[in-house]
């Protein structure tokens, strides 16, 4: 799946304040599935994907590759913060990232260390 599909921009920009709850509805994807004893945030196509804010990068990039692993399942981060395109950036060595700059109002997708950003403001 593309990443940059997973979102509804409009939806984003439609939201009071930018959190695990906005981001999940602005998702066009099914919410909390099951990966064996696991929960996803998301299931978007084939992919599962781990919503985290950008502080909790650590723990979001742990999940997902615990998936993958052990699940056998294709993965992706999505990031929400301000400032933290750098950490996207090099997480997405891992794992796919998508990251939300909430300050900006731009919404970047990293792949492998490289990537872009599009405006949602």
């Amino acid at each position: 799946m593309d990443l940059t599909n997973l979102l509804n921009l409009n939806a984003l920009r439609n939201c009071d304040e930018i959190n695990e709850l906005c981001v999940k509805e602005s998702a066009r994807c099914e919410q909390e599935v099951k990966i064996g004893p696991w929960r996803a945030d998301l299931k978007c196509g084939d992919v599962y994907v781990e919503v985290e804010p950008a502080e909790r990068l650590a723990c979001g990039v742990g999940q997902a590759l615990l998936w993958r692993v052990a699940g056998g399942v294709e993965v992706a981060l999505l990031l929400y913060g301000n400032g933290e395109a750098e950490r996207a950036k090099t997480a997405s060595l891992l794992v796919p990232v998508l990251y939300i700059d909430v300050e900006l109002k731009i919404v970047c997708k990293y792949i492998g260390g490289a990537g872009g950003c599009v405006s949602f403001g």
